[in-house]
């Protein structure tokens, strides 16, 4: 993911809180994935595109696991 021309920095959380108020057992694995400016990309490229590129290559690396792809929300 760190290698694709969009992505800024990739960040990655494992296991849960230590609060004990995440719902998620130990084994759960977040990625925050910044990306660069839109206009930065190659033309044509989208969102979904990337999505796409990210989905099969994790698919391929760790077979059998699920992924889903989220956007934070902006209150700002």
């Amino acid at each position: 993911m760190g290698k694709a021309e969009e992505v800024l920095l990739v960040s990655s959380q494992t296991g849960r809180n230590d609060s004990g108020t995440d719902p998620y057992g130990p084994n759960r694995n977040e990625l925050f994935v910044a990306l660069k400016p839109y206009d930065t990309w190659k033309a044509g490229k989208t969102k979904a595109d990337l999505i796409e590129q990210f989905s099969k290559e994790l698919r391929s690396q760790i077979p059998g696991a699920a992924f889903s792809f989220t956007q934070l929300s902006s209150t700002m």
